[in-house]
């Protein structure tokens, strides 16, 4: 195995601090991480094509025959768990090290990081489509009002809110 054994290195590394932050360096690979390696560079224990529950539990059990309950996978071991790999699949070692050095750079990330192409934001934030209270805190240039927008200031005129006839009192006598 060491034909790209510096590249088959570099993909273990990748794999190994993926997910785990931008400032942890971790060299050893939990099963989680194995799991997501195997699924992404079509590592498969079984041999032909078979359900992806029956993939899983299959890398999960050649991950397990190779380190102990709690420990984690370093290079040799990853090694070595390669190598039972190419031989449930009828395969040669360097066949499996190619597929894996092959298929990319390294942990691929799901649509999460993708930017939507629509105009979300420009909807959002168009003020003239905002209704109710929130309508309340613009003016019609959509620039925003500030604390009057955002609470009701008190008159103390002695009127209720919805007075309509303020100031007319003394009149009608």
């Amino acid at each position: 195995m060491a034909a790209g054994n510096a590249q088959l290195k570099d993909i273990f590394i990748q794999y190994c601090n993926y997910g785990m932050g931008s400032s942890t360096s971790k060299t050893e690979l939990t099963s989680t991480n194995w799991g997501k390696l195997c699924k992404e560079r079509g590592l498969n224990a079984l041999k032909g094509k078979k359900s992806e529950p029956a993939l899983k539990t299959a890398n999960e059990i050649v991950f397990s025959r190779h380190v102990a309950k709690g420990k984690l996978m370093g290079l040799a071991v990853f090694e070595k768990a390669l190598a039972d790999i190419a031989k449930e699949q009828k395969k040669t070692e360097d066949e499996v090290v190619a597929a894996v050095i092959g298929s990319g750079s390294g942990p691929q990330t799901n649509s999460a990081a993708k930017v939507s192409g629509d105009n979300v934001v420009g909807r959002l934030t168009d003020t003239s489509q905002y209704t109710g209270a929130h309508k309340e805190r613009f003016d019609e240039s959509g620039k925003g009002k500030g604390a009057s927008g955002r609470r009701d200031d008190a008159k103390n005129t002695g009127y209720v809110g919805n007075y309509k006839e303020e100031g007319t009192y003394d009149k009608k006598k």
